[in-house]
């Protein structure tokens, strides 16, 4: 089975140009087996900042695709209360109330976009492992700790890193003067 994703902007594309399908990376995927847990991370190049829907479209590919946790980078939200209610909201909507999310973006007194920002969602059986959940508040990294078998233990770590062109001037907006301050 081939999985075509509807989320993220295409190559060589202008950022208002979206492309309806974009073919995943990696293997293809195949069938989920009984107790098996499915990660994955994306750079969502940015999440849709709408109060009632922030995140649909994450939170529904990760429902089609049987995602039990799930690692976005470069959000672009500036993850007020509102902000973090509303993705999860989203989640335990899509999951029938099973879900924890971690996000990190930043300070801002705006709304809506911010440059850079993680955020980490997990749903199902998985939500019941979760002990600590943490978050850089400058919008570098999110992490989980889950509880494993045994007493072992798995640190599901979302890292997010600026880059910045070698003599390219970084203006104030650009998440790479939001992390190493230069605004």
């Amino acid at each position: 089975m081939q999985l075509k994703l509807n989320w993220g902007l295409g190559p060589a594309k202008p950022k208002t140009e979206l492309k309806s399908n974009i073919d995943a990376l990696g293997d293809k995927l195949i069938e989920k087996e009984t107790g098996a847990i499915r990660f994955a991370g994306r750079n969502v190049n940015g999440i849709k900042y709408s109060a009632d829907k922030l995140g649909s479209e994450e939170i529904c590919a990760m429902h089609e695709t049987e995602i039990d946790a799930l690692a976005m980078m470069e959000t672009n939200i500036n993850w007020t209360h509102d902000a973090k209610a509303s993705l999860m909201a989203m989640a335990n909507l899509r999951f029938n109330g099973i879900s924890r999310c971690v996000t990190s973006g930043g300070t801002s007194n705006k709304e809506g976009y911010l440059p850079g920002g993680t955020a980490l969602v997990t749903q199902g059986k998985l939500c019941g492992r979760v002990m600590q959940l943490r978050f850089d508040p400058v919008g570098s990294f999110t992490w989980m700790a889950l509880r494993g078998r045994k007493e072992t233990g798995v640190l599901l770590i979302n890292i997010y890193r600026v880059c910045q062109k070698a003599g390219t001037r970084a203006g104030p907006d650009t998440a790479y003067s939001h992390r190493y301050g230069l605004n």
